[in-house]
């Protein structure tokens, strides 16, 4: 009998710590762990990416952000740039179109307009740093900055630059091939980008077998290898990486029979010095 009353008991309270576990998941934002407090936050993550495309001027994008639940009252919110995080500069690349909004009684979204200028925009990218600020809703201890990543794109066909290539190493070897030279990979795109495409390799093959993807965009006449690739081979602990080339090989948008990829080895120099190099794509 007293082993029954303990298993029930110990039923029980784990059944109240799953409930409890179960309330603080990110859906409720902290409202468990803070007691339902009005806590400010920004309330679609704490990032996103913007595009602005070549030719467009400028491209709009929300900042979203609202209390943990409904609020009484009127309480005025504001966006702040954070410029000592950033790389972007307010007024050159990006305009605030309103930095100040109100949430009015029983609302618990709000969001903010920033327009992304094209004159600023650049194929590596900048960044722009927000935090919130408000007289009478304190702020919460998560999601406190929001990070937007702005670069220039160029529009590219999907249908384009995708399928059976044959790929071969330009560049001398750095202690054999790179990654697969003389050899056919199927190059995709990327989910949720049109501009991302990607291909399944080894890296150093003379070494290691294991097959990882490698990614790269395409970019206004740029082909552009994204950063900390990690590669399946390394020499220490701290990992072997690819990055963006210094020069970036370029590409013609209407012709997608051939290519080249250049890409930065060894970027944190784990194994050896960075070295830049190349692989050309010969489609099959």
């Amino acid at each position: 009998m007293k082993n029954y009353k303990f298993l029930k008991y110990t039923l029980i309270l784990a059944f109240v710590s799953s409930l409890f576990l179960i309330g603080c998941d990110d859906s409720d934002k902290g409202m468990v762990v803070y007691g339902g407090e009005n806590l400010l936050t920004f309330s679609k993550g704490t990032s996103t990416n913007v595009f602005v495309v070549e030719g467009t001027n400028e491209t709009l994008a929300n900042v979203f952000y609202g209390p943990l639940k409904a609020t009484a009252g009127t309480h005025s919110v504001k966006l702040v740039p954070n410029t000592a995080e950033s790389t972007a500069v307010l007024g050159v690349d990006y305009v605030l179109v309103n930095d100040t909004d109100q949430l009015v009684d029983g609302e618990t979204e709000g969001s903010f307009v920033v327009r992304f200028l094209e004159s600023g925009a650049t194929l590596e990218g900048k960044t722009v740093v927000f935090n919130l600020e408000s007289s009478t809703l304190p702020v919460a201890s998560f999601n406190t900055s929001y990070t937007v990543n702005v670069k220039l794109t160029c529009p590219v066909d999907e249908t384009k630059f995708v399928g059976a290539y044959l790929i071969q190493e330009l560049t001398p070897y750095v202690d054999g091939p790179t990654l697969n030279d003389g050899q056919v990979v199927q190059v995709n795109l990327i989910d949720g980008s049109t501009s991302g495409r990607t291909f399944m390799t080894q890296n150093y093959p003379n070494y290691c077998a294991p097959l990882r993807a490698f990614n790269f965009d395409l970019v206004c006449g740029s082909v552009i290898a994204r950063p900390n690739q990690p590669s399946t081979c390394q020499c220490t602990s701290a990992g072997l990486f690819f990055g963006p080339a210094t020069v970036n090989s370029t590409f013609n948008p209407n012709d997608d029979s051939y290519f080249e990829l250049t890409f930065t080895n060894d970027v944190t120099g784990n194994c050896s010095p960075a070295t830049q190099t190349t692989y050309s794509f010969t489609k099959q």
